[in-house]
């Protein structure tokens, strides 16, 4: 059992470990863990967070945390059962809020950002394949297509893209 103490302690290191001044995952730290990432343009949808569920299930050993934080705000931390429900409200009930979910031992992450625009899933090569479970090359046409939408503004579209390149340096 997990007090509130400890999960106090390990959101405050998985913040100072693994995030930079602007509350973003730091690709170096990915790819210094041997990590790919995906980034996936908008909301988790519950087809994507059962994929995401069912590869934590098979693939992760240790207890699962979520750590909810705003930006130079408070943070939130719990333990978990891993469900495709589970994911989905964490998600709904952290909208305004950016969202972690990770293991005790910091094997995966799955972040979403403050303003639901992407979100992305790190962890090891098999661990990826089976949380979203197509190539790269379809995750680009995917994500680029989403942009082209019309409903987003150029500002947003460059955000966006922005985080595409920032990530895939641990594909290299």
């Amino acid at each position: 059992m997990i007090d509130d103490q400890e999960l106090f302690e390990l959101s405050k290191k998985f913040m100072a470990d693994w995030l930079d001044k602007d509350y973003m995952i730091l690709p170096m730290k990915l790819k210094r863990n041997g990590w790919e990432c995906l980034p996936i343009a908008d909301f988790i949808n519950p087809m994507e967070a059962e994929w995401v569920s069912s590869a934590i299930q098979k693939n992760i050993k240790r207890k699962i945390i979520s750590i909810a934080f705003e930006f130079e705000g408070r943070t939130t931390c719990s333990v978990f059962e891993t469900s495709k429900e589970k994911i989905l409200e964490l998600n709904v009930k952290y909208s305004n809020q950016y969202l972690c979910l990770t293991s005790i031992d910091f094997e995966f992450i799955y972040f979403k950002d403050q303003l639901n625009r992407f979100y992305i899933i790190s962890g090891d090569h098999d661990f990826l394949r089976e949380s979203y479970p197509c190539t790269l090359e379809t995750l680009k046409e995917m994500y680029f297509d989403w942009l082209d939408s019309d409903l987003m503004s150029d500002a947003e579209k460059t955000f966006l893209k922005n985080i595409w390149d920032k990530y895939l340096i641990t594909f290299s």
